[in-house]
């Protein structure tokens, strides 16, 4: 069989050698760099292939501990140490630079990337809103979604081809369309929520203490959101209609419980409904609700911070809330632009 005049691998691997050798050879960084870029100039894109990078690095490492075993120095001084890590730094750094050079070599020629990559490449949808303002909106499947304010919802832009997936931040509410053979499934910092046809809600502020999914309609099953997946070293908690599993972040503990609709749903009628809440925890709802900053003195908000109050409001303004929660509570409220200064009376 002739051979391929085109083959010149043997040539390529002798230049890597010599190159090799020229390298250990040298003790200028620069150089070094200068001879790299030489053979990628040389290097033909198709004896790529051909080049054992790993091979080659085993080479320099062995020539270089090679010449250092075989070489009679004087016993080892305090001032030479300095020196012979700078060696040692050297080969580690040449090492690197010849796996680096070659593999980019690699795709550079070639011009294209492994087909793995490419699955991974897709376009995400936001749907966001700022502090005070509320929205609904449909997916693509059908699920309506009413989303709370300082929310968040990410979800594919193929959402519901392959899999009927969204990511939380904040609240939200979904009356999701069945579809048995493509679960829907909300992520949030703290819980991951599994339905197939069925309405809930997900509350999981990153300042709330807690974390929570309420059923309305249906079945779910929820399991913890851990390090970054899903915790199914644990058994999943499954729902009923007006169960709700609360996640309390400090104690990480999961409790069921059934829950009033009409408090944790108010917000979807654009409703503010506080039933014993404790005034540090007024404070996060009103921010966002309103799109305000309110602000006390430190010892005033110790004063205050655990006194609870109760009270409904639909489509009221913010100076009416904190007038009728003021009274209640003990407090008094000066209104600056978006920036409310709170006092206890």
């Amino acid at each position: 069989m002739k051979e391929n005049p085109e083959d010149n691998s043997g040539d390529v691997k002798q230049q890597l050698d010599a190159l090799a050798k020229k390298i250990l050879s040298s003790s200028s960084i620069k150089e070094q760099e200068v001879l790299m870029k030489e053979l990628w100039e040389q290097t033909p894109s198709q004896n790529i292939h051909n080049i054992d990078e790993e091979g080659l690095q085993r080479k320099v490492v062995a020539k270089a501990l090679a010449g250092d075993k075989q070489s009679n120095r004087p016993p080892i001084r305090r001032e030479n140490i300095g020196r012979r890590r700078s060696r040692t730094s050297a080969v580690i750094y040449l090492c690197l630079l010849l796996t680096v050079s070659i593999t980019a070599l690699f795709y550079l020629r070639n011009n294209t990337l492994p087909e793995e990559d490419a699955r991974y490449t897709y376009t995400e949808t936001v749907k966001e809103n700022p502090r005070g303002i509320r929205s609904s909106f449909f997916l693509t499947d059908g699920t309506k979604v009413h989303l709370n304010a300082q929310s968040k919802l990410v979800f594919r832009e193929d959402f519901g081809q392959k899999e009927r997936r969204v990511y939380l931040e904040g609240e939200a509410f979904f009356e999701v369309a069945k579809d048995a053979s493509k679960p829907f499934v909300v992520v949030s910092d703290n819980l991951v929520t599994t339905a197939v046809g069925t309405s809930f809600n997900v509350r999981d502020y990153r300042k709330d203490r807690d974390a929570a999914t309420s059923l309305a309609t249906g079945i779910v099953d929820v399991l913890r959101f851990k390090n970054g997946q899903p915790d199914t070293t644990s058994k999943a908690v499954r729902l009923m209609p007006s169960q709700q599993l609360t996640y309390n972040k400090f104690k990480r503990e999961m409790e069921v419980e059934s829950f009033n609709s009409d408090l944790t749903l108010a917000w979807m009628n654009n409703t503010i409904h506080f039933e014993n809440t404790a005034f540090k925890n007024m404070v996060y709802v009103l921010e966002r609700w309103y799109d305000v900053d309110i602000q006390m003195d430190i010892d005033d908000f110790k004063q205050i911070m655990n006194v609870k109050g109760t009270g409904k409001f639909t489509n009221q303004s913010l100076e009416v809330v904190l007038e009728a929660l003021g009274y209640s509570m003990g407090f008094t409220s000066e209104f600056d632009s978006n920036r409310i200064v709170i006092k206890p009376t």
